[in-house]
């Protein structure tokens, strides 16, 4: 499956990744919830649970997993993990064009256009992400990258 090309890749290319496609995802109007002074959003389509606002650090694939099952004492709650590459995808907001974010800056606020979110699945798949400059899906070769934690 191939994606269109967009300047990114040639900056990731750089980074180590592999490959790279648009995701098919949008966010209506009202699609996630927030009530003042949470910090964590609701998608109320998929009934995950996100963080909010990420933390401005780029993590390897383990310290990622180990910021996220920590992430519970800030946000609250048990059972927060790197989301799955389609969990993460359905945050693209497709109606945004480059350079983005494309993502609800609203229900999203401060995410970053120049890192990847990533999301590892394990095993052969690899490691996988999100760029939000452009909603591009890009297999990933190394890191660190951003992280979103999700339950």
């Amino acid at each position: 499956m191939k994606g269109r090309r967009s300047p990114l890749l040639v900056a990731l290319g750089a980074i180590g990744v592999a490959w790279a496609v648009r995701a098919r995802a949008t966010a209506p109007q009202g699609r996630y919830t927030y009530p003042p002074g949470v910090l964590t959003v609701t998608d109320t389509k998929t009934g995950l649970t996100w963080e909010r606002v990420i933390v401005p650090k780029k993590f390897s694939p383990d310290a990622a997993a180990a910021h996220c099952s920590e992430t519970g004492a800030i946000l609250g709650g048990t059972g927060w993990r790197v989301p799955t590459i389609w969990e993460i995808q359905t945050l693209v907001d497709d109606g945004i064009a480059s350079p983005g974010p494309t993502i609800d800056q609203t229900a999203f606020p401060s995410t970053p256009t120049d890192g990847i979110f990533m999301s590892p699945t394990g095993g052969a798949q690899g490691t996988w992400g999100v760029s939000f400059l452009d909603g591009m899906t890009v297999q990933l070769d190394a890191g660190p990258f951003y992280v979103r934690c999700v339950r």
